[in-house]
Order: C-alpha cells, then sequence, then structure tokens
C-alpha cells in the first residue's frame, strides 16, 4: 500500500497544508502531481518524519509496529489509535477487511529511525501529547505549571525541558499554543489577574479560534484543576470517560438492567 495513491486524493490546497504541517519546502507554482511527488518522498525522509514519529503515544507505536508486520484488526480499545495513525498520513483501512495497513513508504522510515534514541525521546514526548490532549479536552486553558503536574506523574523532567519539547512538537499535533501570562490576564475591570502563571499560558487553539478563552477564564477563577491519575488519563483518552467511576457503572447497571442495553 502506497502513500502515494493517497496523496492523489487529496485537492492541491490541501496539499499544501500537509507540506506545511510536515515541512516540506514546495514550490507554490509545481502541478499536483509534482506536488505529491514531493510530498511523498519529503514523507519518505527520516530526518522529516523522525519529529512526528517521536511524539507518538506508546499504544500509537505499538499498533504502527504490528500493522507494519502485517495488517491489523482493530478491536473497541484501538480505534482511537488507529484514527490518529490514519489521520497522521501513516497507513488506512484496507476496503475489504477494514482492517489497518502501513504505508510501504512510513514502513521504511520507522525501520531506520527506530533505536534507543528515539525509544527514549518517544516515551517522554508520548506522554507529553496523551497529557495535552486531556488538557484540550478538560481544561481548554491552563498554566504551564498545571500541564507539568500531569506531565510529573510519569516523568521527572523540569518544567523548561517540558516546554522545550512543547515547542519541538508539529503543530497540527499537539493542537495548541503557549502564550505569556499577560495575553489573558485581565478581567473586564482591568483589575484582576484570571489565572496565575509564571511559566505561560497552555491553549487549546480550537477554543482561541472560537473566542470561547475569556468566559472560560472567568469559570475557572479562584477554582483548582483538577489533576487525575496516570490511570485515569489513558482511560479518559481510550474510551473518552471514566469508565470505571462508580457513578458510571451504577449508570452502566442501570441501563443493563431496565433497557436491555449490553445484556
Amino acid at each position: 500500500m502506497k502513500l502515494i495513491d493517497r496523496l492523489t486524493e487529496y485537492r492541491k490546497d490541501e496539499l499544501f497544508a500537509i507540506a506545511e504541517n510536515y515541512n516540506i519546502k514546495v514550490n507554490k507554482s509545481l502541478k499536483k502531481a509534482d506536488l505529491v511527488q514531493a510530498i511523498a518522498e519529503g514523507m519518505s525522509d527520516p530526518d522529516i518524519m523522525y519529529h512526528r514519529l517521536v511524539c507518538l503515544t506508546d499504544e500509537e507505536v505499538s499498533l504502527l509496529k504490528k500493522a507494519i508486520h502485517a495488517p491489523q484488526e482493530i478491536g473497541s480499545n484501538d480505534i482511537g489509535n488507529a484514527m490518529q495513525l490514519y489521520m497522521y498520513l501513516l497507513g488506512e483501512f484496507e476496503e475489504e477487511t477494514d482492517r489497518l495497513a502501513i504505508y510501504d513508504e512510513i514502513k521504511e522510515v520507522y525501520s531506520k529511525i527506530e533505536d534507543k534514541e528515539y525509544l527514549a525521546e518517544q516515551k517522554k514526548k508520548g506522554w507529553l501529547i496523551k497529557c495535552i490532549r486531556f488538557f484540550r479536552e478538560y481544561y481548554g486553558i491552563a498554566p504551564l505549571e498545571v500541564i507539568h503536574k500531569l506531565y510529573r506523574l510519569k516523568e521527572i523532567d523540569d518544567i523548561a525541558d517540558m516546554l522545550d519539547m512543547i515547542w519541538e512538537i508539529p503543530i497540527d499535533m499537539i493542537g495548541s499554543c503557549v502564550l505569556p501570562e499577560d495575553e489573558f490576564q485581565l478581567d473586564i475591570r482591568n483589575k484582576d489577574k484570571q489565572l496565575h502563571t509564571e511559566g505561560g499560558l497552555l491553549v487549546n487553539i480550537d477554543m482561541l479560534e472560537d473566542d470561547d478563552i475569556f468566559p472560560l477564564l472567568s469559570a475557572q477563577r479562584g477554582k483548582d484543576f483538577y489533576i487525575p491519575s496516570v490511570a485515569q488519563i489513558n482511560e479518559i483518552l481510550r474510551d473518552c470517560y471514566e469508565s470505571s467511576a462508580i457513578a458510571y457503572k451504577k449508570l452502566y447497571t442501570f441501563f443493563k438492567r431496565n433497557l436491555n442495553i449490553g445484556a
């Protein structure tokens, strides 16, 4: 299965966006066929793809490696991971079987970059990606100190090292940006600070574009940020909710007994 075949399905404007996200330099005057070829060649470059593949989570790397060996049937626990690999242009689902298959170009690239150094960096950045995905769903905007509390649940790097990693993650993978404290700190009376931070604020780009930040800041004022456990973060990202929580278990039992759901 070839990546270049999938790239031909995109419009030229979409291809230019892909080239920008992957930091592949292309000439704006290229014809579509030449543009597709240039992007396919760029995504076959280990130096370019390393910076993206190193940001995969442990679960995504595990699925990627299995699918490199052979196309994979995707169970309920791996649907999210499979969709991430698909959106990252690393593979696609076979038409006849719905199994996840990895592109030949990506197989070759991964074989060239996987070593101890890659795996050590991937462990850190993959966990940071998980923390930021949780942040995007639960916080929307938060001081870097709060993100560091999440990160420190598994890793020991200081906040400066974590911030360096944030800057290294491609923007389309992180979906967030770091802004200075003063950017959003003054309320409508120009008196009080909404959130306090020395390192800056991490902001969900979607909320920034939708202009939802100031109402959220007002709601957050004076409240502590919820810090889950590692298990809870993994659970929430896998199931989209805290499936082991007693309240959800009681709700499931109610549905099963009274509505015959899940029986």
